[in-house]
């Protein structure tokens, strides 16, 4: 019973991921929902398996407070202020053979 359930929340979770991010891109249709919600099921027991195999050293590595710690490192980064550029961009010139507006 435990394993229906966590498999019906993985589904609803990667449905309501699906919907949120085809209705981002604007595709509505019913089968790439489905082939997308399907992907992002697939991709967490591939997750699984994997944490399986290598004996939980993920789950170990990627404690809540370093994946806090690795957010606020991205969010940081994302959030920068670019330098500007030193030159300061040449106003567009009109064509040689028109009026300049008198």
């Amino acid at each position: 019973m435990t394993a229906l359930f966590i498999f019906a929340l993985r589904v609803l979770g990667g449905f309501l991921a699906a919907k949120f991010l085809l209705g981002l891109l604007g595709e509505g249709s019913p089968g790439s929902l489905l082939l997308l919600t399907s992907l992002l099921v697939a991709n967490l027991y591939l997750f699984d398996v994997l944490d399986w195999y290598y004996e939980g050293a993920w789950r170990r590595a990627l404690t809540p407070r370093e994946m806090g710690w690795l957010l606020t490192r991205l969010a940081v980064w994302l959030n920068r202020v670019r330098p500007r550029s030193r030159e300061p961009e040449a106003a567009p010139r009109p064509p040689e053979g028109e009026a300049s507006g008198k």
